[in-house]
């Protein structure tokens, strides 16, 4: 994958991060000269219909607007590996920021972070999206936006998110998704979750 060439506009530089859904590469967009974050769909053994999870994180993402929520910019299809590109956002995540601290983060700066994650919440829970796997590695730090004391915070992996409509469910009864040191009591029961479970994991981070 590396060195490819997606849509004859996007090359590949390097991988950046991977998941269930999938590998995310930073690539250059040869049309603006910027950098850009792809996704390509690449699911892991046994995850129930990953076409339609990827698709619906894509709407998902493509649907919301806010400076706490990574941005989408455009879609295709690689060899019929769908992927999507996104803003790149170059600063690691919050588990980075958390870690480089050492001692831990003091309240000052902790303060005006969770503000951020409060506001990225408030926003796409008003829009019908539950995140579902909210933790510090699927909170980006921004290099740009933001100051050394109050980082811009991003929201980014939709992947598990529940959105409103017909789609809703993707999930088997009983199924556990999420990861397990962030997961609310129910969902770790497999039962169907609210933005409740968002705010459980925001307490626990």
């Amino acid at each position: 994958m590396i060195g490819a060439r997606l849509s004859e506009r996007y090359r590949i530089e390097t991988l950046i991060g991977q998941g269930g859904m999938g590998q995310v590469y930073r690539a250059r967009d040869e049309q603006t000269g910027e950098a850009v974050a792809v996704k390509v769909l690449s699911p892991r053994p046994g995850l129930q219909d990953p076409q339609r999870r990827f698709r619906r994180e894509f709407r998902a993402l493509s649907a919301l607007g806010h400076p706490n929520v990574v941005a989408v910019r455009d879609h295709g299809d690689a060899g019929g590996q769908p992927f999507f590109v996104m803003e790149y956002v170059g600063g690691g995540d919050l588990r980075s920021l958390m870690q480089a601290r050492g001692r831990g983060l003091g309240h000052q700066e902790i303060l005006p972070l969770a503000l951020q994650l409060c506001q990225a919440l408030s926003y796409i829970h008003a829009q019908g999206v539950v995140h579902r796997d909210l933790k510090p590695e699927n909170v980006l730090v921004a290099v740009a936006g933001g100051t050394r004391n109050k980082p811009l915070l991003k929201l980014t992996d939709f992947g598990l998110a529940l959105l409103a409509g017909p789609d809703v469910r993707l999930t088997q009864a009983g199924e556990m998704m999420g990861t397990v040191l962030y997961m609310a009591p129910e969902q770790a029961r497999g039962q169907v979750v609210d933005l409740r479970a968002d705010l459980y994991a925001l307490g626990i981070i």
